[in-house]
């Protein structure tokens, strides 16, 4: 193959300078090895939530579920015989833990095999590697089930052992009959996720006598729903199947964003670095351009030179940076996973996605960030006569003529990030927009404050190191052309560890003021594993037995559940019983219809608060009282909001905040109750840490709970914060 001279010139100054082309080749690598460590941990992820949720799904174009509680088995009979509908398939469904793989968290899913044929065909499937056998035993055994082969050689488990199940406070002990092995990969990483069993067995599990908690329906698309939504109970709703599972991934989709914004910031920053490198190229190579250009060269050969040279190290780096990034990727599935868990909701992710796109958008982009950096030295390079470009005067007295123009096209560019911040409202993607453009603005000022800051610098630097100290200053402001970018880079960075630990430690501090005002109880109970997350069911006998204890004053309890508005919108429900300091609860009220007091006696009464989040959420006025109207199991009520709070318990979807007594009077048939707050007495005051302790001997065990103290439940809550930002950590060193 030919290879033009102008090209080996430019590969010849690579090879002669590689420390500058090593800096081009990192700036390069470590950006494309963020977007795509970033990317693979996201769609990991997303990936997992999708496999999980289409295979308790399946082909269903729609779900009747209910909020709170379950549906009746009744229900199904109805809709199948006086319905008639044959596209019906009734489900169990639950997280539980699977002791033998390490209290791996699996969704148990209860189905009857004979209505499951047009949903999921993990059982029919002649490729599904499942015996005649096995079925038959699933069908007539009580307490059997199966499981993936992939999951089952991974933790070396088969067919005829017995498992222990853990779902809620019960311990069930299940047999496996048989391993399931579809022959796609797609069917067979769904199942890695899921323990299969019959639907009595899934009841008798879930302690769910009697009850489903979905009916699966495959509907045209032109269907009068309206007999079905006839039939429903009052909390119950017909919706599309993949509406809850769209809702979930809203929730993540800010800290999903948050993460990729970071990636990008480390992408800009390397362009600087392709820039500044490259402009230093032409700089050293302006008497080779302009005797070039004296010979004949013509002003689009010499651009072609340095594109060119961008292009080739910008492909070096690039292929570096997607090695590195899948390396990066495998260990940021593991945070982000955990992340998702303590926030959001339960995730097991079993592989690690790499997709061709992602590879391709890395690479793409780490070839268009350097080109686009090498774009203006490459157009300098052809700028200028040949006979001045053998002057480097030139250069920087073109950059004295500039420096005007940079300073009001970045004022400009900040005028116009300003605006954009200004009008992002809450969308968290304009203002990463609009902070991206700003520090571009700035980047704009940089050579004109570098040359003022000089020359204030220059008669203390002089005072100090005589000579050599003045000639510093001075230098800088003769190659503003060079050394402007290099400290724009340098700002950019800066700015990035500084505004980015300054947000974090403010929001630290923040939350650390709100657990203040919201934890005041001794000791919290929960489910085992759900401490920080408001799920599961608190065995009523452990709550009649500690009212009896001595060392406790007074008990607080929460239910917390789902609901659904006059829309069939999903709604997050606290429901407390009365506290003995109300006023410390709603002291972080932003707005309230009066006094503490009043609004006290309101939310007595039967009305509500709701978080700031679900206000926005909602457009709810902030300022001034307002309703909302939820579907309760006598139909749908309309409440009286009286406060709104603070809260960071849900920040993507908020919450209202009732009573108790209010909740159980409108949907009665939830007594259930998800954490316990024991007030102890003041002599046992001095011993919560031993109280603690010894709650835990006694009730964790035979009621699967978890006990914390007040200060270890804020010190779990914070060590959750920092795990949570130790990916923002980690992103924001490697961008700078």
């Amino acid at each position: 193959m030919k290879v033009s001279p102008l090209s080996l010139i430019a590969v010849r100054h690579s090879t002669k300078h590689p420390v500058q082309s090593l800096l081009l080749v990192l700036g390069v690598a470590l950006g494309v090895a963020m977007i795509v460590a970033i990317d693979i941990a996201n769609s990991s992820a997303g990936r997992a939530f999708s496999l999980s949720t289409d295979s308790i799904v399946g082909k269903a174009t729609h779900q009747i579920t209910a909020q709170p509680g379950d549906l009746p088995t009744s229900l199904y009979r109805q809709l199948r015989v006086d319905l008639g509908l044959d596209n019906i398939a009734p489900t169990v469904n639950g997280l539980v833990l699977l002791q033998e793989a390490d209290d791996l968290p699996l969704n148990l899913l209860g189905i009857d095999p004979f209505a499951e044929g047009p949903f999921r065909n993990y059982l029919g499937d002649s490729n599904s590697g499942l015996s005649s056998d096995a079925l038959i035993s699933l069908l007539i055994e009580p307490n059997t089930v199966l499981l993936s082969q992939s999951l089952a050689e991974r933790y070396n488990l088969a067919p005829g052992d017995h498992l222990t199940i853990l779902a809620g406070d019960k311990t069930k002990t299940v047999e496996l009959m048989g391993l399931l092995a579809p022959s796609d990969d797609m069917s067979r990483s769904a199942l890695d996720g899921l323990i299969l069993s019959d639907i009595s067995t899934a009841q008798e599990m879930l302690d769910m006598p009697g009850a489903i908690t979905t009916i699966d329906l495959i509907l045209p698309k032109e269907a009068d729903t309206q007999p079905i939504r006839d039939l429903l109970p009052a909390n119950a709703q017909l919706q599309p199947a993949k509406l809850r599972s769209q809702t979930l991934t809203q929730m993540t989709a800010a800290f999903e964003l948050n993460l990729s914004a970071l990636s990008l910031l480390a992408l800009v920053v390397g362009m600087f670095l392709i820039y500044n490198t490259i402009n230093f190229s032409v700089v050293q190579r302006r008497p080779v351009l302009g005797t070039l250009r004296c010979l004949g060269v013509t002003r689009r050969e010499i651009f072609g030179i340095v594109l060119f040279e961008a292009l080739a190290l910008s492909a070096v780096g690039a292929m570096i940076g997607l090695g590195l990034g899948v390396l990066m990727g495998r260990a940021l599935v593991a945070l982000v996973t955990q992340t998702i868990n303590d926030i959001f909701f339960t995730l097991t992710v079993q592989s690690v996605a790499v997709t061709p796109f992602t590879l391709i958008k890395g690479f793409l982009a780490g070839l268009g960030a350097g080109l686009f950096a090498a774009f203006i030295p490459a157009l300098e390079a052809t700028s200028v006569p040949p006979n001045s470009a053998l002057k480097r005067s030139v250069e920087e007295a073109r950059m004295q003529r500039l420096i005007p123009w940079l300073t009001l096209i970045g004022l400009v560019i900040i005028g116009a990030g300003w605006i954009v911040l200004n009008l992002a409202s809450n969308s968290l993607a304009i203002s990463f927009a609009g902070i991206f453009i700003v520090l571009i603005g700035t980047a704009f000022l940089t050579p004109l404050v570098t040359q003022y800051l000089m020359r204030l610098v220059q008669p203390l630097t002089r005072r100090a190191l005589g000579i050599i100290g003045a000639m510093a200053p001075r230098d800088i402001m003769r190659s503003l052309s060079r050394t402007s970018v290099t400290i724009a880079a340098l700002m950019l960075a800066v700015t990035v560890i500084i505004g980015v630990s300054i947000m974090i430690d403010s929001f630290r501090g923040t939350v650390v003021t709100w657990l203040d005002s919201i934890l005041f109880a001794d000791i919290y109970v929960s489910p085992a594993g759900q401490s920080l997350r408001v799920e599961g069911d608190i065995d009523p006998n452990f709550i009649d037995a500690i009212r009896q204890h001595e060392d406790i004053d007074y008990i607080n309890m929460l239910r917390g559940t789902v609901v659904l508005d006059e829309n069939y919108e999903r709604i997050e429900v606290r429901a407390f019983s009365a506290y003995p300091d109300e006023q410390r609860r709603l002291d972080s009220l932003i707005w309230a219809v009066g006094p503490t007091d009043t609004v006290i006696d309101a939310i007595n009464n039967g009305a509500v608060a709701i978080s700031e989040v679900f206000a926005r959420r909602f457009n709810l006025p902030l300022n001034g009282p307002s309703t909302i109207t939820l579907r309760t199991e006598s139909g749908p009520k309309t409440f009286d909001v009286v406060g709104i709070f603070y809260d960071y318990a849900l920040p993507e979807v908020g919450y209202v905040y009732m009573r108790l007594d209010t909740y159980r009077t409108f949907w009665p048939s939830d007594t259930g109750v998800s954490n316990v707050s024991l007030f102890l007495t003041p002599e046992a005051l001095p011993q919560t840490d031993t109280l603690t302790r010894q709650l835990t001997d006694q009730y964790a065990a035979d009621y699967r709970l978890s006990f914390s103290s007040n200060h270890s439940l804020k010190a779990n809550a914070l060590e959750v914060f920092d795990r949570t930002f130790t990916i923002t950590a980690a992103l924001r060193l490697l961008a700078t």
